[in-house]
């Protein structure tokens, strides 16, 4: 067992040598803020911890405390010290020495991640889904090679797979999907689904946040057009991630492949950014193949305000990775990352 939280008193560590502190930047791959009481740390602001990174985490604690923590648990945890807390409602779950463990509790009634975060089923039904593959032969692809005439290239000459796979792909404007999309063999992009920002999705639904009380008021046509025509789905940042790869693996099932932006927000200088470890977690709960994308130029083509068949974007597609079992979390998204890097390089 990890010495991590494997006491049978669940406590904070000193400011020095806090194991819950070294379990998320572990996750995160950043350094926390230098303080001596990492209590009131955020999750999120202070220690870069989202949704993703939040998956990992709790998948990481119930193998390690043998504790059920229910869905939502960890999601709204807002700070080091309240997780501590959490943790410490459950010392009776704790294994003891000899390896027997109590019943695992149910630290917080769950609230239904639907009702918040919906997770529609209707863009997989028939008629939507032949409107979205005439919307992106005849409409979507058109414009991207009318506006932007991306130069695709490709590692590897090769059919589409016959299964769902995962797609991962820096991540630089809001037109980053129909980007990707328009690079991949047309059997395989009339059935993929995208992951997208939850928070993003859950404002155009309510019509809230956008520039003006204009823009406000045709967001949620936005939203239902957006969401069929490209199959988009809630990637939550703070809370119901669960339900959001549940979703992603239920599409996978029905032969849909997912596309994913692991860095977990859009990049502001072009580069490629860590990214966020939960990405594993899905690869590995999916084991599927993994098809890595760089899109290039993009950054430079927002500063220079200039997109109108620049020809300086380009769009690189990777050569499948298959799905490894014996491989961690860690381990995949490594991997994934430095697929990535190379298209970069390439």
């Amino acid at each position: 067992m990890s010495s991590c939280c494997s006491s049978s008193s669940a406590q904070p560590g000193t400011p020095a040598q806090d194991p819950l502190l070294d379990l998320i930047t572990s996750i995160t791959g950043e350094h926390p803020p230098v303080t001596t009481d990492p209590g009131p740390l955020r999750l999120s602001e202070d220690l870069h911890l989202d949704s993703l990174g939040r998956v990992q985490l709790q998948s990481m604690l119930e193998q390690r405390l043998g504790l059920q923590i229910a869905d939502d648990a960890i999601a709204t945890v807002p700070t080091l010290g309240a997780l501590w807390a959490l943790l410490g409602q459950h010392t009776e779950a704790v294994p003891s020495s000899d390896g027997a463990s109590a019943a695992p509790t149910t630290p917080f009634r769950a609230t239904s991640e639907q009702e918040i975060y919906p997770y529609p089923h209707w863009p997989w039904s028939a008629p939507i889904q032949a409107v979205r593959s005439l919307f992106l032969e005849l409409i979507a692809r058109p414009l991207v090679w009318i506006l932007a005439a991306p130069r695709v290239s490709q590692e590897a000459t090769h059919e589409a797979p016959t299964g769902p796979i995962l797609i991962v792909a820096n991540h630089v404007t809001t037109y980053d999907g129909a980007l990707v999309l328009y690079a991949l063999p047309r059997r395989l992009r009339r059935r993929v689904a995208i992951a997208m920002s939850g928070e993003i999705l859950l404002d155009l639904r309510h019509g809230r946040n956008q520039s003006n009380a204009f823009v406000n008021a045709l967001a949620p046509a936005g939203y239902w057009l957006v969401t069929a025509l490209f199959n988009v789905f809630p990637l939550p940042r703070l809370r119901g991630f669960r339900a959001s790869f549940a979703h992603a693996g239920e599409a996978m099932d029905r032969g849909y492949s997912v596309l994913i932006f692991p860095e977990g927000t859009r990049s502001q200088d072009g580069q490629l950014h860590s990214f966020r470890s939960g990405i594993g977690l899905l690869a590995q709960q999916a084991q599927a193949p993994i098809l890595p994308v760089a899109l290039l130029g993009l950054h430079e083509a927002r500063v220079r305000r200039r997109w109108f068949r620049s020809g300086g974007l380009a769009i690189r597609v990777g050569t499948l990775i298959p799905p490894n079992p014996a491989a961690s979390p860690e381990q995949i998204t490594a991997k994934l990352e430095a697929a990535v890097l190379k298209l970069f390089e390439d």
